[in-house]
């Protein structure tokens, strides 16, 4: 060996190499032939990216606001570390925008380390998953991922899939926020696992939205169509998400959809979530919240279900090689559930005497069934499919139900080692109570007890009670948006009030939580209550938002509210937001007790701005309005405002009394509306309500004075 080598050898060794992060442009006017190191000199495709071998601390930024077609590829060749991933985002103004087409946006193949924000994309429909993420190398598990601040939607199967196969490895600490997986074919978001192995590792899924997942037309043995699905993974957190409106496509036979479920996966835990006015498609399925077959150890707690076709809640066994055992749904609220199918608030199902559902507990929850807005069928409280249970109790829950409501709809009769139901409250608000078990109707609670012996008794002594809860406004719930920030303590009117016969009743077991349904801290008094929420010492109705809108006035925004039962109200601050995910307040006002309200935001220049109010109790007890969602436009001679809850406001600047038409076509150029008015001179403001019935996107308003000018604008 030559001397000189030698000595390049020592100062190798003596000084490591340090690598040089770069960062990696794509902007509209690129060149694929440039360097793509700055904006000045940025790439134009996305297969100039595909070309790179990426190391750790690189990012690969799009231009905000632009769209490009194809994918990005990260794969094994690529080099990563959670301490210095590879970014993939967006530069400038706004998102970027990922055009898929016949392919993925992004497809992530045995490789961890990488980050992902801020951007768009958009499938055309086609067979395909919007993000790809996988593992099916045998040698290492893959750690950390990171998906933040994306919307997702377009693609013929999933918005989202992640997973492992082939392998005994999997993906360890992967997070998914802010971001939103709608109007995809097969799930807005799913994982998997090695089935049926928990392949992955400590999943965070929060502040995210699932919606317009219709499913797929085409008949299938799978069900289409769900939110969100969890699968294959131990150790799991989702909360502060909405799953809405998802399945109405799914034509499988054998299942259905749900807004939010987990199957074959080890401690999960699902809180603070939101799903409602989800489908069944056909004939099963379409509920908010499901622990489904091989599930282990996880807990559905402090969730919100509402108007969906099936049950709110679920304890389902497929048949899964894994057992069904120690699973808990607990301190949360069902509201005009089962709409469809005769489902129930509660749904219990297993497939046969061999895969059962074991050690499992349902308590604490509050159960709202009523007969409006049925699709077919007869609702109820609780609804228990078939009879393969072991140690199953049923225990402290509220089942609040009205005329045409079964308490309890059982094919079979239920031992209460199999499934024993214990110190609820029955209550009917039409004094009809209707009980089906075992092929006969009963018509009370103690013909209904005879019957089932030991149901509701414990040696000897009744348990049940059968009086009003006396919940402060029961069947008042409305959306909630904990994706965007929504409060579960607008859902007040589910609190006892403390004259309520249930306070102090419930059945005390070693594993009661330390909170209920609206953070207070568990027992307040002596004992436990029953339902999902304590007794509170504040006894009025809650705040009623009844009117809330916004519009331009004089270069401000103007908002303004109508509130009724603002008793003890302290004060209202106006929240603002661009992205509609992070909100800052930009005022404050005290409550007079007259019930109308009204703030000018002066700083008008932002577009797309979001607007809440969050009301605060002297107590600490606080509520948030629904997000108001404000779009402007501007042009020289006309603007255009979309307030979600009136319509589009246009405001024409004439410079004489004259005739205005207005017409208002799609991006596509298809004509909407069609209209002719009288004008004065200066500005004129006109709102079109029709907008409010159209879909999301953009619109381009031609409007003809002594002139023809087109205003685009966006909802």
């Amino acid at each position: 060996m030559k001397k000189q080598s030698i000595i390049w050898i020592l100062l190798l060794l003596c000084f490591p190499a340090i690598a040089q992060n770069k960062t990696y442009y794509i902007g509209h006017t690129g060149n694929d032939a440039n360097d793509g190191l700055s904006i000045t000199s940025a790439w134009f495709s996305l297969s100039r990216v595909n070309n790179i071998n990426f190391k750790p601390g690189d990012q690969i930024l799009l231009e905000g606001g632009q769209s490009f077609t194809g994918s990005i590829l990260i794969d094994s060749n690529d080099s990563a570390t959670s301490a210095q991933p590879v970014i993939i985002s967006s530069y400038g103004d706004g998102p970027a925008t990922i055009n898929a087409m016949d392919t993925e946006a992004i497809y992530l193949s045995n490789t961890g380390g990488v980050r992902i924000s801020n951007l768009i994309l958009k499938g055309n429909g086609s067979s395909h998953d919007g993000i790809d993420i996988f593992i099916n190398q045998t040698n290492a598990a893959i750690e950390s991922i990171s998906i933040d601040s994306l919307e997702v939607f377009g693609f013929g199967n999933r918005g989202c899939l992640i997973g492992s196969y082939s392998t005994d490895k999997g993906i360890n600490n992967l997070t998914v926020e802010h971001s939103s997986f709608h109007d995809n074919g097969i799930t807005g978001l799913e994982t998997f696992g090695n089935w049926p192995s928990f392949s992955n590792k400590n999943f965070t899924i929060s502040y995210c939205k699932f919606y317009n997942n219709y499913g797929q037309l085409t008949p299938t043995s799978k069900a289409t169509g769900s939110g969100l699905i969890v699968s294959g993974v131990d150790g799991g957190l989702v909360e502060y998400c909405e799953a809405f409106n998802n399945g109405a496509n799914n034509r499988s036979t054998g299942g259905g959809p749900v807004g939010i479920w987990a199957y074959d996966s080890r401690n999960i835990i699902i809180q603070h979530c939101e799903s409602h006015h989800n489908k069944a498609g056909l004939t099963k399925d379409g509920g908010g919240f499901d622990l489904d077959g091989g599930c282990q150890s996880c807990t559905v707690q402090y969730c919100y279900s509402h108007d969906n076709e099936g049950y709110g809640f679920a304890l389902v066994e497929y048949g899964s090689p894994n057992q069904f055992t120690g699973n808990v749904v607990r301190y949360n609220i069902s509201q005009s559930d089962g709409r469809k199918n005769s489902y129930g608030a509660i749904a219990l199902y297993a497939a046969d005497n061999t895969h059962l559902i074991k050690n499992s507990e349902i308590y604490n929850n509050t159960l709202y069934v009523d007969n409006n807005n049925l699709t077919d069928g007869k609702p109820s409280a609780v609804d228990i499919l078939t009879s393969n249970y072991s140690g199953v109790t049923i225990r402290n829950n509220i089942f609040f139900v009205s005329n045409g409501v079964d308490m309890i709809a059982s094919e079979t009769a239920l031992s209460t080692a199999q499934v024993y139901f214990a110190a609820n409250n029955y209550y009917s608000s039409a004094s009809q109570y209707d009980i089906f078990w075992n092929g006969n109707h009963y018509t009370s609670l103690n013909q209904w007890k005879t019957a089932a012996s030991g149901q509701e008794t414990n040696s000897g002594k009744a348990l049940d009670i059968v009086q009003d809860p006396v919940l402060m406004d029961a069947g008042s719930g409305s959306t909630i948006k904990p994706a965007d920030g929504g409060n579960f303590h607008s859902l007040f009117g589910y609190t006892l009030n403390p004259a309520s016969p249930l306070v102090d009743k419930a059945i005390t077991t070693p594993n009661m939580g330390s909170h209920d349904f609206f953070d207070n801290t568990l027992p307040l008094t002596s004992n436990y209550d029953i339902g999902a929420s304590q007794a509170v010492s504040l006894s009025v109705l809650p705040l009623t938002i009844m009117r809330f809108t916004g519009k331009i006035k004089e270069n401000q925004f103007v908002l303004q509210w109508e509130v009724a039962n603002e008793e003890h109200v302290e004060k209202y601050e106006i929240q603002k937001s661009i992205e509609g995910n992070h909100f800052t307040t930009i005022g404050s006002i005290s409550s007079t007790g007259l019930g109308h309200y009204s703030f000018s935001d002066k700083d008008c220049k932002a577009i797309n701005a979001n607007y809440r109010l969050v009301y605060f109790y002297p107590n600490g007890r606080f509520g948030i309005s629904q997000m108001l969602g404000a779009r402007n436009s501007f042009e020289k001679t006309a603007r255009a405002f979309y307030n979600q809850s009136e319509g589009e406001e246009l405001q024409v600047y004439c410079n004489k009394k004259q005739k205005v038409m207005i017409s208002i076509f799609s991006s596509s150029g298809s004509l909407l509306y069609h209209a002719a008015f009288k004008f004065s001179e200066g500005y004129n403001a006109i709102t079109i309500r029709d907008v409010l019935n159209w879909s999301s996107g953009v619109y381009i308003a031609q409007i003809v004075t002594d002139t023809t000018s087109a205003l685009k604008f966006a909802k």
